[in-house]
């Protein structure tokens, strides 16, 4: 069964968030905007105070709890990795979505990445 927290969540936060609406997090948080998203919307960008429009914070530990959370980076660099190993899961109240690209090309060329995610 799929909770509401992932179909109406009450408040969202989008790691990866971008005023470059040609980038994953920069498409996504222009949809929820331009949808209309009724809850509370957060932003995660080490280098912006705004993006579109949304209050950014340059760090996970800063944000308040949301319901919903959205990483929407590229993998390559190894830092969605980073950040779900130090992500403050307590700020996470319900869901958390991936969106990672390059993750299957990685895992093509022997890597483990999705192992080392649902490992307890």
């Amino acid at each position: 069964m799929i909770h509401n927290s992932l179909i109406k969540p009450k408040s969202i936060v989008v790691i990866g968030a971008s005023n470059n609406i040609t980038k994953p997090g920069g498409k996504l948080l222009k949809n929820l905007i331009d949808n209309k998203f009724k809850g509370r919307l957060f932003a995660v960008n080490r280098n912006e105070e705004a993006v579109q429009g949304v209050t950014s914070f340059k760090s996970a530990e800063d944000l308040p709890d949301v319901e919903l959370a959205v990483i929407a980076i590229p993998y390559p660099q190894n830092i969605a990795w980073k950040w779900l190993r130090f992500w403050p899961i307590r700020k996470i109240q319900k869901g958390l979505l991936l969106f990672l690209l390059g993750l299957a090309n990685r895992e093509r060329r022997g890597g483990n990445w999705k192992k080392r995610l649902l490992k307890p």
